[in-house]
């Protein structure tokens, strides 16, 4: 007799740096989030601080939904308190004017699905 083992969530970690000077616009997509995925960590690592400048971390519909005006100037992590589920297929986005510095998006979510083994 076999066992079959089901998983009904599958989870994924979202982590891009990004260059800012490599940046061509303000308002940028970093990746496509799934209707239904469940967000419950969201932050942003300031690798390289700017010499001023703030950046917002969101999604198409709100570009300051995750993390609002954090302070390129200081390297540090910036965590996002909200935990959310997606109503739409939504882009995760950073807007920022500033165009020195490196930082990493960091996004740990869940999707529905199952899987069989």
């Amino acid at each position: 007799m076999t066992q079959t083992d089901r998983i009904h969530a599958l989870g994924y970690l979202v982590a891009h740096e990004i260059n800012l000077e490599n940046l061509k616009e303000d308002k940028n997509n970093i990746f496509l989030m799934r209707e239904g995925s469940e967000i419950l960590s969201a932050s942003i690592e300031i690798i390289e601080r700017a010499d001023s400048g703030t950046i917002d971390v969101g999604f198409d519909f709100s570009s300051d939904f995750l993390l609002n005006d954090i302070d390129l100037s200081t390297e540090a992590v910036y965590k996002s308190k909200v935990e959310t589920r997606l109503k739409q297929d939504s882009m995760l986005t950073i807007e920022t004017s500033q165009r020195k510095g490196r930082i990493k998006v960091r996004v740990l979510y869940f999707t529905s699905g199952t899987i069989y083994s």
